[in-house]
């Protein structure tokens, strides 16, 4: 196990949790991890009469951790190499049998499995996760949060108290986390760069996935866009019960549902 490697590679379950056991992702650096070759190695090692054991990997150098036995394994997300489109991955719950060894621990331990949403700060720079080699993205997100920022002044301007949510489904690896929270109106906000179609669609499943998990549930939801989008787009968020929110050129907003 190459925790720092691992990280790189948005491996954060790797290292111990705590309940003790250690979690390590699966082979399989790009596209949806699966349970073949040393993946299922992991799994049906006592089947099959084999030891386990776990070395920590760092800077050229092995540290054994022990003898493991595997316990089980959940699906999580994780960027490919590189960064990306996010993928599933696999990671075992392994259990030590023999070693002393302080094992390394977790970025994200599931603790909290359970469902629940916190209030955080809004995000002021671009997370290294959410940055392809292209530099089409970056200047797209680097775009959107110009974007939230202003959105956060206007409605600060005029009395609101506005965050972020950081929310957790039952049972996940990881949490999601909207662009705005305004909490003077009880309303999640979703900001995109663009005002093209597939932009519209990926903010309501975005938001729809915000909605469910709070509670209460927001009194209005909005996407965020840089234009005043076309009006098959207004209809289709407004099928979702979604506003749209956009700058007017005066340095404030007009918004739509």
């Amino acid at each position: 196990m190459d925790k720092r490697r691992g990280m790189e590679n948005g491996y954060i379950y790797d290292g111990k949790h705590h309940d003790g056991t250690l979690h390590y992702t699966g082979e399989g650096r790009f596209g949806e991890q699966k349970m073949e070759q040393g993946n299922r190695a992991i799994r049906d090692h006592r089947e099959e009469g084999r030891a386990l054991h776990v070395f920590d990997v760092h800077k050229g150098s092995a540290t054994y951790l022990g003898e493991f036995t595997y316990v089980d394994h959940y699906d999580a997300d994780a960027p490919p190499s590189g960064g990306g489109t996010y993928r599933k991955v696999l990671v075992f719950i392994l259990r030590r049998t023999r070693g002393t060894v302080p094992l390394p621990k977790a970025a994200v331990d599931l603790r909290d499995s359970g469902i629940w949403t916190k209030k955080v700060g809004v995000e002021r720079h671009l997370k290294k996760d959410e940055i392809p080699i292209s530099p089409k993205p970056y200047k797209a997100q680097r775009r959107e949060q110009g974007l939230v920022k202003d959105l956060e002044d206007w409605l600060t301007a005029a009395g609101h108290s506005i965050c972020s949510l950081e929310l957790h489904g039952e049972g996940e690896a990881s949490t999601i986390r909207c662009d705005l929270f305004d909490e003077t109106d009880n309303a999640i906000i979703e900001a995109k760069s663009s005002i093209a179609r597939p932009a519209f669609r990926m903010a309501i499943g975005q938001i729809a996935d915000y909605s469910r998990l709070m509670n209460p549930p927001p009194n209005r939801r909005l996407i965020l866009v840089p234009e005043q989008p076309r009006s098959d787009l207004i209809a289709l968020a407004k099928s979702q019960k979604i506003g749209v929110i956009w700058p007017d050129g005066e340095g404030g907003f007009a918004s739509e549902g």
